[in-house]
């Protein structure tokens, strides 16, 4: 099995989270509870960035389904 770690900036990330919950202090505050993109990148397989556009990030993904590189899901 892989570990697949979704990340943007932090600045994106407290922007998108932000707008869900109307409140950047409490935005902020969720973020920085959690590891950060550093650290879950240091134990990931593989690295979806999603400060592109969401076609090019679909196109990524699918790219790398297991499936598609020939092995079994």
């Amino acid at each position: 099995s892989e570990v697949w770690v979704v990340t943007c900036g932090r600045d994106e990330q407290v922007a998108r989270l932000t707008k869900r919950l109307g409140d950047r202090a409490r935005a902020e505050a969720m973020i920085d509870s959690q590891l950060s993109s550093r650290t879950k990148i240091a134990f990931a397989h593989r690295v979806v960035r999603t400060n592109q556009s969401l076609a090019n990030v679909q196109a990524e993904v699918i790219g790398a389904l297991p499936e598609r590189r020939g092995g079994a899901l």
